[in-house]
């Protein structure tokens, strides 16, 4: 594998390939998730929240490799998300923030390479994982960054002290490219909210951004990364960041910084969630057994919704009716199945039947007799 040195030199390299965007703003702050879970709308409230307290946070994000969304996926449903360098620049310098695609800029292009390399081979050695996130990030210049680990069964980071060694790396390199980096390892063992796949996300994070309100995971992940990133520019003290993410976010003022960025990117700033289209072929499995809800597989959510046309049918995903830990009955709903098309609903419907999405145990999990 490569050192730090090596790795560091590989990251400025790649990112003096392409384009570097010079934001008067300051400080400037970044987040950027690596991934692995279902549903991580989360930065479509992390940003407007930073935002909206002075700080500069222009946010590029990727477009789904193995998911069912990336965050640019998620947004395009609210604005568009193709955008210059230049038009960047404009959009940031007036209200702070944006939330675009990264693969229509020319950052760190070499790092589009080698993403291709590893997509054909399904591969993300570290060095390159590294590298790759830090490149965009050095390229954005980019002076306080926050990178969010999510741990858990079924994500790219499966134990703790995995995703400990992983956050050192980040923090080591951040310092050796003149970067204050921290790190948040989250909890990834089931997906963030109710919703998978573009247009059900985008709805769930309106509607959560617009009242204030929503389901649990999203809103905890979401104000204590938020959270973070306030402490780290110097707008909130220490230890008060989530508590002031969670007030921008229940007084409108985030919803309002959303409005900004989706008018400033060429969307209608007004748009409510019911204006989103969701695909209209669905399926709803129920639960067989009454008991408790014990495990819900990430990689089982993202593929039955990849077979019902997510990403690129934006209407296509998947909506949770349960979460681990609930008690359902013998017949209660467990989740829907959305698709633009009966052929894609019909795939992913034997998807379903095939995996195990959802596991059910009753409190007794075993019996053992004596023989």
């Amino acid at each position: 594998g490569l050192d730090m040195d090596e790795i560091a030199w590989l990251t400025m390299a790649m990112a003096e390939t392409g384009d570097m965007l010079d934001i008067d703003r300051k400080p400037i702050m970044d987040v950027h998730s690596i991934g692995g879970v279902p549903g991580n709308k989360t930065n479509v409230l992390v940003v407007p929240i930073v935002a909206a307290t002075g700080l500069t946070i222009p946010k590029t994000s990727s477009r789904a490799i193995t998911s069912a969304a990336g965050t640019a996926d998620v947004v395009e449903v609210l604005a568009p998300v193709t955008h210059s360098l230049d038009e960047i620049k404009r959009i940031v310098e007036k209200i702070g923030a944006c939330l675009v695609w990264g693969g229509a800029l020319n950052l760190a292009p070499a790092d589009d390479l080698t993403i291709k390399a590893e997509r054909a081979l399904s591969i993300d050695p570290r060095g390159l994982m590294l590298a790759s996130i830090m490149s965009k990030k050095y390229a954005m210049g980019s002076q306080y960054v926050l990178i969010d680990i999510p741990t858990g069964e079924g994500v790219k980071v499966e134990t703790i002290e995995e995703a400990r060694s992983l956050a050192k790396d980040f923090i080591e390199l951040g310092k050796r490219l003149g970067q204050y980096v921290e790190t948040a390892i989250t909890y990834g063992g089931q997906p963030i909210g109710h919703t998978v796949g573009p247009a059900l996300e985008a709805k769930e994070a309106l509607e959560t951004i617009m009242t204030g309100k929503g389901p649990g995971s999203l809103v905890e992940k979401a104000t204590g990364l938020a959270g973070i990133l306030l402490e780290m520019g110097g707008v909130a003290p220490a230890g008060m960041g989530k508590k002031m993410a969670k007030e921008i976010l229940e007084s409108g003022k985030a919803y309002e910084k959303l409005k900004e960025i989706i008018a400033e990117q060429g969307g209608d700033p007004n748009i409510k969630p019911d204006d989103i289209p969701i695909g209209d072929k669905t399926y709803t499995f129920v639960a067989q057994t009454s008991g408790y809800v014990t495990k819900i597989d990430n990689k089982a959510i993202a593929t039955i919704a990849r077979a019902a046309g997510a990403p690129e049918d934006k209407g296509a995903g998947i909506l949770l009716h349960v979460k681990v830990g609930e008690k359902v009955k013998e017949g209660d709903p467990l989740f829907t199945i959305h698709a633009e098309s009966e052929v894609r609903l019909d795939q992913a419907i034997i998807h379903a039947r095939r995996m195990e999405p959802i596991r059910i145990e009753g409190m007794v999990l075993q019996r053992i007799g004596n023989i």
